[in-house]
């Protein structure tokens, strides 16, 4: 994974953005170089970057700016960087039998905020009624490639993706995303049981890693 941070000085230029620790100490978190402010008051940036390697945790990085002043000023900024595994949909299913065919099982991620990969094959908007009128509801299905699934054939490649009243999901780092069929993204969110069916409920777009391909190989176990 990979972030664009930046950095800007109003009477003077930013020339240099490092990072200056990281806790817990791992050597996969790193700053490539700085692309200067070109003139008082523009912007500079620098990429992080986290290599696949990176254990699974949370890492507080600090990134320390400095600018051209013949002594230079510096300021620092405190980055929460996750480093979590992307989940099979078969995971965060867990397994059911024919007899009891979902009437009963619960995920074993229930309770649990996950990433999981997937391709989206339906969306869906129905409608409800509460106390103060008709409220339109709206989600999509996430399905497994095959590629992706996990070859349990107890548990389901597909899971429902349920964003409630608004139509887009927000993004990690800002903006929001609308729900393509044929997109195959990576989504995080908390796992719910919803009248004996597991879902991701409300949760946030991570990547989207292709984009209306219709080639994709889906699993049909869903």
């Amino acid at each position: 994974g990979t972030r664009e941070v930046t950095g800007t000085d109003d009477d003077g230029a930013v020339i240099s953005i490092e990072i200056e620790s990281v806790t817990p100490a791992t050597a996969g978190i790193t700053i490539g170089a700085t692309s200067p402010a070109n003139e008082e008051g523009g912007t500079a940036t620098a990429e992080v970057s986290v290599a696949d390697s990176t254990l699974a945790d949370t890492y507080q990085v600090v990134i320390v700016a400095s600018n051209d002043d013949a002594e230079p000023q510096t300021d620092s900024c405190t980055l929460a960087v996750t480093v979590a595994p992307i989940l099979t949909i078969g995971e965060v299913q867990g397994p059911t039998t024919d007899d009891e065919n979902g009437a009963t099982d619960r995920s074993p991620r229930v309770g649990e905020t996950v990433y999981v990969r997937g391709v989206v094959t339906q969306r869906i908007r129905y409608l409800t009624t509460s106390s103060s009128g008709p409220v339109l509801n709206y989600g999509f299905f996430l399905q497994s490639t095959v590629a992706d699934a996990d070859a349990d054939p107890q548990t389901s490649d597909g899971i429902f993706v349920f964003h409630r009243g608004f139509t887009t999901l927000l993004r990690d780092g800002g903006g929001t995303y609308f729900p393509l069929v044929g997109d195959q993204i990576v989504v995080r969110g908390p796992v719910r049981e919803q009248f004996n069916q597991t879902e991701l409920n409300n949760p946030f777009l991570v990547t989207v890693e292709r984009t209306g391909d219709d080639a994709v190989d889906l699993t049909t176990e869903i």
